[in-house]
């Protein structure tokens, strides 16, 4: 059959449709890119911290506000805060590398003497 033949429709149609597949292969790939990126910034952060144990911020006995001389109210993930001299070098090192570390609904903050926690917004 030669070209001339082959109905304009049908033309059209093959020619969209080749257009289409190569833009789907190159849509994957751009947002193949994307994701992988997205994912090594994403990096667990026990991997670039070496022993590093989200337990030692989520089970952490939390002070709340001051009550008296050396007395603090009990605070909670949703609130608290603790002198980083508390927290091992590991967790210290986390808090030091991220201005904010957030694990589960909470951020964990790093400020000078003391580590701050409190539950994530919408969470």
């Amino acid at each position: 059959m030669s070209t001339k033949e082959i109905p304009f429709e049908v033309k059209a149609v093959a020619i969209l449709r080749n257009h289409l597949e190569v833009a789907a292969r190159e849509l994957t790939e751009l947002l193949k890119e994307r994701t992988d990126q997205e994912f090594k910034e994403k990096e667990p952060i026990e991997s670039r911290i070496p022993n590093f144990d989200p337990e030692d911020l989520m089970k952490h006995k939390w002070k709340g506000k001051k009550i008296g001389q050396g007395q603090y109210e009990e605070g909670s993930l949703s609130w608290g805060w603790d002198f980083r001299d508390n927290f091992k070098p590991e967790t210290i090192e986390a808090l030091e590398q991220d201005a904010v570390l957030t694990i589960d609904k909470y951020e964990f903050a790093l400020l000078e003497k003391i580590v701050q926690t409190k539950k994530v917004k919408g969470a």
